[in-house]
C-alpha cells in the first residue's frame, strides 16, 4: 500500500509473474522437515526450455500432533465403561518457496478421517529504506530506516474436486430461523432453526462472501449415495473470512477481480487473473466468467478458495 512512484505499481501475482515454482527451495533434513520425512526432487522447465532439477523440493511425512482423531465413552451400560478412541495421525506434503523477502511454507495435510487441510505460512525478512522519512509513510517504522509497509497477500487454492466422478454440484446449506406458529402439534417454543439446501445453478450464484450468513458449503455427487441415503461429497470448512477492501476501479483490484469473493466455482480452467496477469483488464477474471451461458449444476467443477492475510505492523 505504498503509493510512491517506486512502489505503487507493485502488485505481484507470484505464481504467474514472479515464478513461484521456480522459487522453490531445497529442503534441509531435520530443519525444514522432521526425521521421518521422505523427499522428492522437483523438475520444471527453465527459461531455455530445458528441464531443471531442484533436489529435495518436496518432503512427505507423518505427523503425530497429540490430538485425538475421535473418541467416545459409553456410560449407559450397567457396570461397564466402554471407550473407543483413535490417535490423530496426518500425512503432510510440504514445499517451501522464497519469493522476495518471504519464505512461503506450503503444507497439504491429509487426515485418516478423509479431511484435508491446506496451511500456508510466510516467514518475512525486513528490507531497509535508503534514508530517513517522516511524511507519507505507508507503514510503521520497525527499526532504524526500516518501514514495514501495509500490504496483504492473497493465497488462492485451485481445486478440481471430482467427487466420485465428474457429475458434481455445489450445495449451499443455509441455517434459517423460523417461527413455530404453524408447527403441529403445538409447542411452547417460539422459534427454531432448520437447514435449507440450495443447489447452485450457475457460476455467478456460486460466488460466495464468507461470514455474511450462517451456511455450510459442500461439493457433492447427486447420483451417488451413502448407505444412509446422503449424497457423497466433501464439506468446505473455511478459515477467517477476509476480502479485498480496495475500490472496484483501482488498477490492482481490476486485474485481480476475483479477490472480492473468497470462494468461487467455475467450469472453466485457467488462471484467475487471465492468461497474461500483468496486462489483465479483468475481462478474463473469474468475476467476468459467470455471465456466460454455462450452468454450474451436475458438471466437473473447479473450486477456488482465497485466503487473505493483512500485514500491518502496529
Amino acid at each position: 500500500m505504498d503509493l510512491t512512484s517506486e512502489w505503487y505499481f507493485r502488485t505481484f501475482m507470484d505464481i504467474g509473474e514472479f515464478g513461484f515454482g521456480h522459487s522453490v527451495d531445497s529442503l534441509m533434513p531435520l530443519i525444514d522437515c522432521p526425521s521421518n520425512a521422505a523427499y522428492m526432487d522437483g523438475y520444471m522447465a527453465g527459461a531455455d526450455g530445458q528441464a531443471q532439477q531442484v533436489a529435495r523440493a518436496i518432503c512427505i511425512f507423518e505427523r503425530y500432533s497429540g490430538d485425538v482423531a475421535w473418541r467416545h465413552t459409553e456410560i449407559g451400560v450397567p457396570g461397564q465403561v466402554l471407550t473407543s478412541r483413535e490417535t490423530e495421525v496426518s500425512l503432510v506434503v510440504r514445499m517451501v518457496a522464497t519469493v522476495g523477502n518471504y519464505d512461503c511454507i506450503l503444507d497439504w495435510e491429509f487426515k485418516q478421517s478423509g479431511k484435508f487441510d491446506r496451511v500456508a505460512r510466510d516467514e518475512a525478512t525486513s528490507y531497509a529504506h535508503n534514508g530517513p522519512k517522516t511524511e507519507g509513510v505507508y507503514g510503521t517504522f520497525v527499526a532504524h530506516n526500516t518501514i514495514a509497509i501495509h500490504h496483504n497477500h492473497f493465497l488462492t487454492y485451485y481445486l478440481d474436486l471430482d467427487i466420485d466422478g465428474t457429475n458434481n454440484s455445489f450445495v449451499r446449506s443455509k441455517l434459517k430461523a423460523a417461527r413455530t406458529v404453524e408447527i403441529k402439534p403445538s409447542t411452547p417454543r417460539k422459534s427454531y432453526w432448520t437447514v435449507v439446501r440450495e443447489t447452485v445453478e450457475s457460476e455467478a450464484k456460486a460466488r460466495t462472501r464468507l461470514g455474511l450468513e450462517p451456511a455450510e458449503l459442500s461439493i457433492v455427487n447427486p447420483n451417488k449415495m451413502t448407505k444412509l441415503g446422503n449424497q457423497v461429497g466433501y464439506r468446505l470448512i473455511t478459515g477467517q473470512p477476509a476480502t479485498s477492501i480496495l475500490s472496484d476501479d483501482d488498477y490492482p483490484q481490476i486485474r485481480a477481480a476475483y479477490t472480492k469473493y473468497q470462494l468461487w466455482l467455475t467450469l472453466m480452467t485457467g488462471w484467475r487473473g487471465g492468461l497474461v496477469g500483468f496486462m489483465s483488464t479483468g475481462a478474463m477474471a473469474t468475476m467476468a466468467w459467470p455471465f456466460g451461458a454455462r450452468g454450474g449444476t451436475h458438471a466437473s467443477i473447479f473450486a477456488g478458495l482465497s485466503d487473505n492475510v493483512f500485514y500491518a505492523a502496529l
